[in-house]
């Protein structure tokens, strides 16, 4: 069956929807449309765009994209740049590549490491800290750039009940943030969402 078959909906604007529904429904293909990734929405068996505000777009352009469209995929560890020794200089390199000077990358670092409790890891590289350390770390790496859109597939993944508390105040601590995230943990989901999107599929 072809994957979100019929699906339109619409979003309000800050508010933090919760995509629920079965492995294979498609949650992750929404998120990779939304995102860019899957680019032209618009093939021989289906017609479709993205409306954001008052624009329209098949695709998205990469101007609409970055930074305003900020996405942390399933598997975080293919979002790692690979080319830094540090954390700090992992969240840092987001900025960097958006013009930030360094005066207001290091205050901007400093702030979201403290905000998601790692500033104990700063020093740390990236590939020796735990796998949900660098699920925060990613996810960091992101929220420093204050996207308009935070796409975020399963984000409470590997997170023990302590760390997706943390992750969830700090989400909500955001302004005029738009966040849309899958998850397969419903306490997690009831913490943080606004509404529901429910997504099911048939073999017919």
């Amino acid at each position: 069956p072809a994957a979100l078959k019929g699906v339109s909906f619409e979003i309000p604007s800050a508010s933090f929807v919760a995509v629920l529904g079965p492995t294979g429904a498609g949650k992750t293909t929404l998120l990779q449309i939304l995102s860019g990734i899957s680019g032209s929405l618009t093939t021989a068996q289906a017609t479709g765009n993205v409306q954001i505000g008052t624009e329209r777009f098949d695709p998205i352009p990469p101007r609409v994209l970055f930074p305003t469209v900020g996405y942390f995929m399933q598997d975080p560890s293919v979002q790692l740049s690979g080319i830094h020794e540090t954390v700090e200089e992992e969240i840092a390199f987001t900025l960097n590549n958006l013009g930030v000077s360094p005066q207001d990358q290091s205050r901007r670092v400093s702030d979201i490491l403290s905000q998601m409790k790692l500033s104990h890891l700063a020093k740390r590289h990236p590939l020796q800290i735990s796998g949900g350390e660098l699920q925060k770390v990613l996810i960091a790496s992101l929220l420093v750039a204050r996207p308009s859109i935070l796409l975020l597939d399963e984000p409470a993944n590997s997170l023990d009940p302590g760390a997706q508390h943390i992750l969830s105040r700090m989400l909500r601590s955001l302004r005029n943030t738009t966040v849309l995230f899958t998850d397969y943990q419903i306490d997690f989901a009831l913490q943080l969402a606004d509404n529901f999107l429910v997504i099911n599929f048939s073999f017919k």
